[in-house]
């Protein structure tokens, strides 16, 4: 009678010869560090993780690959700047785990949302007077600029 094997004798057997290039252990290297690096920063922003446990989880990324972990952490944390949300936590990354001055960034962004508001109230207005002009006015006429073709 015949023998029969165990899913991992098959499974060995089948993989007997394969070997992993370099290339692809770079590859599977940096792409398990992506996602620690996803996880530590979306927890931090989340409150689920402390500072200081941020900064020793991305020290110890640092040992294994010291440009890989402020790459990886630099590309997660930028997109989550928004001009009109809260950035506290990512400019708190951004100094306090990678040493960068932020003062630039959070002054363009002050500016660019005193431009955005004065664009925002002066497009409000115009919206007022054109429906003024079509006879819609009153104190419960309410601009809606999300539905507004200039905006």
């Amino acid at each position: 009678m015949g023998e029969i094997k165990s899913t991992l004798e098959i499974i060995m057997e089948k993989t007997k010869g394969l070997t992993v290039s370099e290339e692809e252990k770079a590859a599977y290297k940096e792409q398990e560090a992506s996602r620690k690096i996803k996880s530590l920063a979306q927890k931090y922003v989340d409150g689920a993780v402390k500072l200081e446990a941020l900064k020793i989880e991305v020290a110890a990324l640092e040992k294994e690959s010291p440009d890989l972990a402020r790459k990886l952490l630099l590309d997660e944390v930028i997109p989550k700047i928004e001009l009109e949300g809260d950035n506290e936590s990512t400019f708190e990354i951004l100094e306090q785990v990678l040493g960068l001055d932020t003062g630039p960034m959070r002054k363009a962004l002050e500016e660019a949302g005193a431009r955005l508001d004065s664009e925002r109230v002066s497009l409000e207005r115009s919206i007022l007077e054109r429906l003024k002009e079509k006879g819609v006015s009153g104190a419960a006429v309410i601009p809606n600029i999300n539905a507004d073709s200039e905006w």
